[in-house]
């Protein structure tokens, strides 16, 4: 598993290299750096890579360069009036869908025994993740398949008082499932409180949730118990 990891977050590193050569020139990523231009082609194409711990140090700074908030909301268009967003363009982005996914991966491999995802937009990000990670993932629906018939159910509860029913099969959730949530927004997160619920009904739990943006801060009161990662924030 160590060694998968690593592979997976060597190439999130080149592709992180790539990203940044969009941006800047090798002289400018060199001295943001502290490595030759030389040295940063080489591992751009793969020739060679550097050791464990100067690749974290050299990731995190590549990700301060490449300014994950600025690429996410350059991918969008958010209408302040309405609330309405526009996140076409970033979802079907599968490159950098995918080079995101990398990073996720190299935070919680090992430590996830499945991917969930409520449908439907947040499907392409939580499938290149859950490939990343090796494990299964989970959509999470608010309808029954005809063919399933067992289903942890839950129930969203929004704030004008309506319920909706979330359904997830059975077979892919077990006692003591480690779950990642992975989504492209959450704005009120009573979705995702729900899915965290429902998989306290099994004994299962929610380690960690990953999305690509927040909006505005209700989401928290919701969700105090569990992490969430996330890139961009729209207030």
């Amino acid at each position: 598993m160590r060694r998968y990891i690593n592979l997976i977050k060597a190439l999130y590193f080149i592709e992180l290299l790539r990203l940044a050569k969009k941006r800047l020139t090798w002289s400018e990523i060199s001295g943001k750096l502290g490595e030759s231009p030389a040295a940063l082609s080489r591992y751009m194409h793969g020739h060679v890579v550097p050791s464990g711990n100067k690749m974290d140090r050299l990731i995190a700074m590549l990700e301060d360069v490449i300014d994950f908030e600025r690429e996410i909301l350059e991918r969008i268009r958010y209408d302040t009036k309405t609330g309405f967003i526009d996140n076409q363009k970033l979802i079907t982005d599968v490159k950098f869908l995918d080079l995101v996914a990398k990073r996720v991966a190299t935070k919680y491999s090992g430590k996830i025994d499945v991917v969930l995802s409520p449908a439907a937009d947040g499907i392409p990000f939580a499938t290149l993740v859950a490939n990343y990670i090796d494990c299964n993932l989970g959509i999470i629906k608010d309808y029954k398949e005809t063919a399933v018939h067992k289903y942890v159910e839950g129930l969203i509860y929004s704030e004008d008082g309506g319920v909706r029913p979330l359904y997830l099969p059975r077979s892919l959730i077990r006692k003591g499932y480690r779950a990642l949530i992975v989504d492209d927004v959450i704005r009120t997160g009573a979705t995702h409180k729900a899915i965290v619920d429902m998989l306290s009904k099994v004994k299962a739990r929610v380690e960690a949730i990953s999305v690509l943006i927040v909006i505005g801060e209700a989401w928290r009161s919701r969700i105090e118990d569990v992490s969430v990662d996330y890139l961009a924030y729209i207030p």
